[in-house]
């Protein structure tokens, strides 16, 4: 290989790897935990890689069986984010609940800003879909049960 070429190669690699060291390296957020919103709704996180299961506990629904129930949910996160879907039909629900969101600090506390769809089953109108916005707040550590 000529002078030339060898030169050329070697500033294609030294640009390359300059690319990779630039590349901003996030540590993942720990999920695990107890969450509580400013209405008293709950997360309950157990975090195994990017997987994520546990229970949402509501505070406020119009199906009064559900307030209080332990409704698991499965998800993902990616980094700082993640995604749920929580299964309500244990308590009589009539809807679908997903919530996605996003880890923020405030004030030296950790706190999810999310937003949650719930879709009503059966039903395609103007009001089968309600939007909402929360903020969830980490919480001392709980003790876990056991069986």
């Amino acid at each position: 290989m000529k002078f030339k070429n060898r030169f050329q190669l070697l500033i294609v690699l030294l640009s390359f790897l300059s690319q990779i060291q630039a590349a901003p390296t996030e540590k993942a957020t720990d999920f695990s935990g107890f969450w509580k919103n400013q209405r008293g709704s709950t997360l309950d996180f157990i975090q195994l890689s990017n997987q994520l299961n546990g229970t949402f506990v509501t505070a406020v629904a119009q199906t009064r069986a559900c307030i209080g129930h332990k409704a698991p949910f499965v998800g993902h996160s990616n980094s700082n984010t993640f995604s749920l879907s929580v299964d309500m039909t244990g308590c009589g629900s009539p809807l679908v609940l997903a919530i996605t969101g996003i880890v923020a600090h405030k004030n030296g506390k950790e706190e999810l800003k999310t937003q949650a769809i719930m879709q009503y089953r059966g039903k395609d109108t103007w009001n089968s879909q309600i939007l909402n916005t929360d903020i969830y707040t980490r919480m001392p550590a709980k003790k876990h049960k056991s069986n």
